[in-house]
């Protein structure tokens, strides 16, 4: 059975740069490169999600933006379905 994730990701852009960080070694996906998110929460909606993990990872307080796009796909055994 495959696992279920929702996951939201911000798409972070100043003066024409997007910030990226890239996967450590140890980490699933290791060396890939990601925008700031991660894994909504049971009872979290998608914004609240954003807005949790934007604190946790950078330690900033983030208004979530326009929504762009979803996209889905398998990875290890997990279906992925990410929102930005």
């Amino acid at each position: 059975m495959i696992k279920k994730l929702d996951v939201v990701a911000a798409i972070i852009e100043r003066d024409g740069k997007i910030l990226l960080a890239q996967r450590p070694d140890h980490a699933d996906q290791a060396g890939l490169w990601e925008f700031a998110g991660g894994k909504v929460e049971p009872g979290e909606t998608q914004p609240q999600a954003l807005i949790r993990e934007l604190r946790e990872e950078l330690g900033i307080d983030a208004t979530p933006g326009v929504y762009i796009a979803s996209h889905q796909r398998d990875v290890s055994g997990r279906r992925i379905h990410l929102h930005a």
